[in-house]
């Protein structure tokens, strides 16, 4: 018994005498980071509105509001060693790493803060946004939310029943240890999946991020919550209604997301016609349905110039990048919600001739294709069409 005890000590006190001895508890560069940090630095831009938006993301009183959502769960307590980080720098890191993509070393020089300091406020920041903001602006859509969001796609697209718009984009990540060729997608580079749903106004509605990069939209789709809950039927979707003109007369129509062809046609899922075989009736429904469609687009696009950490591969596990990626999609919601970002429809769409060809996803239903078919007829009658769809024609 003595024996093991004894062996038991010397292992202990051989790890000890192994272990590297921190040469500081404090960098001294870092030590003066009260006084000539970034974070201290920034509060100068307080007196100029515009440049405080461009280095914050968003306008002053947005900022506010976001720290008082936040505080409570990013505030630290103090210990006799050191005092904690406080919770509005806690918060600007995060920012700043969202809006610039730079390293958490080069990170570490500005704010003054140790490097692995920074990656881990940029961690508990991103869950603690997500966690907070999540349940107010991108909650599940209520009946009356999607009736609502079908609302607008017809008053700002012109689009008829949809209550969505619906695509996938892939999110640029370093090569996982040990993953191999899972994450590696058709574009040649390592990502994870970001299948999203946005509003008539590019707000997203439904998120499912970290899917591996090398399925396709389609496979993603069907495996996300969205798709599960909608092939649940607990979406909370109206039933089937006249398109609008045909309220008296016309046969129920379901409601549907738009989606490009990289998703399967399915009564609630419309994508443009095979570009094969196109007459100008089917030219035009895909004009329309692309009109609707590109919002999802746009979103991806206001997302991405926002927070230029998707503009390179994001250095981090694929759980972090997971929290990474949701944070970002809340705070557009957010940000949009609050600094009134508003996108204004245009006659100009892509052209419907250079929509890509891809492989269907799965042999359609006649139901499906009866209901594609009704809505391109739809777009011909003189309550359906709008009068530019011609342009679009052969």
């Amino acid at each position: 018994m003595s024996t093991t005890s004894s062996s038991d000590d010397d292992d202990f006190l051989m790890w000890q005498l192994s272990r590297r001895k921190r040469r500081f508890w404090v960098h001294p560069y870092n030590e003066d980071c009260t006084i000539h940090g970034n974070f201290i630095l920034s509060q100068q831009l307080k007196s100029d509105e515009d440049k405080f938006q461009l280095y914050h993301r968003m306008s002053q009183n947005t900022y506010q509001l976001l720290l008082d959502l936040v505080k409570p769960s990013l505030t630290k307590q103090n210990t006799h060693y050191r005092d904690c980080v406080p919770a509005e720098e806690r918060l600007l890191i995060t920012i700043r790493y969202l809006a610039t993509g730079s390293s958490f070393r080069a990170m570490s020089y500005i704010f003054k803060r140790g490097e692995t300091t920074i990656g881990k406020i940029v961690n508990e920041s991103c869950e603690a946004i997500w966690k907070v903001l999540q349940p107010i602006y991108m909650k599940k859509p209520s009946t009356n939310d999607w009736l609502s969001i079908s609302q607008e796609f017809l008053q700002r697209w012109n689009l008829p029943n949809c209550v969505g718009a619906i695509d996938g984009k892939h999110i640029r990540i370093q090569k996982p240890m040990n993953s191999g060729s899972s994450y590696f997608n058709y574009k040649e580079y390592f990502s994870i999946h970001l299948m999203a749903c946005a509003d008539a106004n590019g707000s997203f509605t439904t998120v499912d991020v970290g899917d591996y990069g090398r399925n396709n939209d389609s496979g993603v789709f069907r495996n996300s919550g969205l798709g599960q809950a909608l092939c649940n039927k607990t979406l909370n979707i109206l039933e089937s209604v006249p398109l609008p003109g045909e309220e008296q007369f016309g046969q129920p129509f379901p409601y549907y997301f738009a989606a490009d062809e990289g998703f399967p046609l399915s009564i609630n899922i419309m994508r443009p016609y095979n570009g094969r075989a196109l007459n100008n009736n089917r030219r035009i429904f895909n004009y329309r349905l692309s009109r609707g469609r590109k919002i999802v687009e746009c979103a991806f696009g206001m997302f991405v110039s926002k927070f230029r950490v998707f503009e390179t591969p994001i250095s981090c596990s694929v759980q972090k990048a997971d929290k990474i990626v949701k944070a970002a999609c809340v705070l557009h919601n957010f940000i949009k919600n609050h600094d009134n970002i508003i996108l204004n429809p245009t006659d100009d769409a892509t052209n419907i001739t250079n929509i890509p060809i891809i492989i269907n996803q799965g042999r359609p239903n006649n139901n499906s294709t009866e209901s594609r078919e009704y809505l391109c007829n739809y777009f011909q009658k003189p309550y359906g069409l709008v009068p530019w769809q011609n342009k679009y024609t052969l």
